[in-house]
């Protein structure tokens, strides 16, 4: 037994179950089984790593939520609000780390400081490493700006009757749909959400 407001372990500690929060008996760290780490809040687990290096979020209500939060005096355009990297290590774990992909949340301008409503302008970024060994940096590939619009291969939308997509190479461009044998490909004009309207 163990008791006193601090103390130091020089060695592993040994747990059979849980550790449990003082007063707050329905918060937990557990291991549950072999080789899985889980956390607890209101008696629910929410949070479970396993073997396989997998990460599951839960919620015991309509929403399951990862936040990924920065905590800054002020946001400024282009300030980098949050990202996920995706990273591999070669040679039997043995070799570099490297980068393969990632996306970026990123502010589209500064955000107004004092401001009561909970969110800001923000676009999303993919990117993707092209050629190992001869880009050092990942290359942005498509953008869902503040606006909906969604932008491949550039940070630049179309004209302002056309914006809502924008496709963009330094070569020849195109777009391909792709059908079934059997199957047609088809694209409408739409000005309504129901009937003939919605293709005619």
């Amino acid at each position: 037994a163990i008791s006193g407001t601090t103390g130091t372990f020089t060695g592993d500690v040994d747990i059979a179950d849980k550790i449990i929060h003082t007063g707050d008996t329905n918060t937990a760290i557990r291991f549950p089984e072999a080789d899985t780490i889980t956390f607890e809040t209101a008696g629910f687990e929410q949070v479970r790593i396993d073997n396989d290096v997998q990460m599951f979020v839960e919620a015991n209500s309509k929403q399951a939520k990862l936040q990924l939060h920065r905590e800054d005096t002020s946001v400024a355009a282009d300030d980098v609000i949050g990202q996920i990297t995706f990273t591999g290590r070669d040679s039997g774990g043995a070799g570099t780390q490297r980068v393969g992909a990632a996306i970026s949340a990123i502010s589209s301008n500064a955000w107004v400081t004092g401001q009561t409503t909970g969110y800001s302008p923000a676009h999303l970024d993919f990117f993707t490493q092209n050629n190992s060994g001869v880009e050092t940096t990942l290359t942005p590939r498509v953008r869902i700006d503040s606006s909906g619009r969604v932008l491949i291969g550039t940070t630049t939308e179309g004209t302002v009757d056309s914006d809502d997509l924008t496709i963009a190479t330094s070569g020849n461009t195109g777009l391909t749909i792709r059908s079934g044998t059997t199957h047609n490909g088809a694209i409408h004009f739409s000005d309504a959400t129901s009937g003939a309207a919605e293709y005619a």
